[in-house]
């Protein structure tokens, strides 16, 4: 990896993962792709996490292990250290959909914002394809998503724009893409290619989740 000046910053967050860290870890370490930094951020893990992160300590460029107020909090601790051109969060359990992801991305056109579809994995195994649309607007932020594995912001957009709302539990995705997508200069480009597997196996599937997104929504 390139300490220097890397083209991704790729951020993983985790909190007594070990059930799911192995496989994000194997799937970063797998990128052909060398040109990156990986910053693991940790909130505390009690369960054999950071023993599983231990092997992998001469790949991980950054690891942070510390109690966090949430989710937003820990996302934005790992964008406080990233050199990257382009953040990416690879979160617990999420993967790469294959070793050329990186390639792929640094290969596209360099929008500002680039991403592209993914994998969903249910929490009983189930895996479904998810893609996503070339126009993002508000209305299809307001009742879709963009999911962290697959897409690729410049860092520039959260020194420029700020970073996660760390006031929201849920909604902090929908107020930061709203901040970054409708500046005029903010460019961005959909890569019609399956990038990445997400574990859907957190506060998503919570059926008090959606209740919840719409109230904060609602303050935005």
């Amino acid at each position: 990896m390139n300490n220097d000046t890397p083209k991704f910053s790729v951020i993983s967050i985790c909190l007594n993962e070990e059930l799911n860290i192995q496989r994000t870890c194997e799937s970063v370490c797998s990128q052909n792709h060398n040109d990156f930094e990986w910053i693991v951020i940790d909130g505390g893990s009690t369960d054999r996490t950071l023993h599983i992160l231990e092997k992998y300590s001469d790949k991980i460029t950054t690891l942070v292990t510390e109690p966090d107020s949430g989710i937003y909090n820990a996302m934005n601790k790992g964008i406080s250290m990233a050199s990257g051109e382009y953040v990416v969060f690879l979160n617990a359990g999420d993967q790469f959909f294959h070793r050329n992801t990186l390639n792929i991305i640094a290969a596209a056109p360099q929008m500002d914002i680039l991403y592209g579809d993914l994998i969903i994995t249910r929490a009983d195994g189930v895996e479904l394809l998810e893609t996503f649309p070339d126009r993002l607007t508000p209305y299809y932020l307001l009742w879709g998503w963009l999911p962290h594995p697959a897409t690729f912001i410049k860092m520039r957009l959260f020194k420029e724009f700020g970073v996660y709302d760390e006031s929201f539990r849920i909604a902090g995705d929908y107020d930061l893409f709203l901040r970054l997508l409708y500046k005029k200069e903010t460019t961005y480009h959909h890569v019609k290619e399956t990038l990445a597997k997400f574990f859907n196996g957190g506060i998503s599937t919570n059926p008090l989740h959606r209740k919840r997104l719409n109230k904060e929504q609602h303050l935005i």
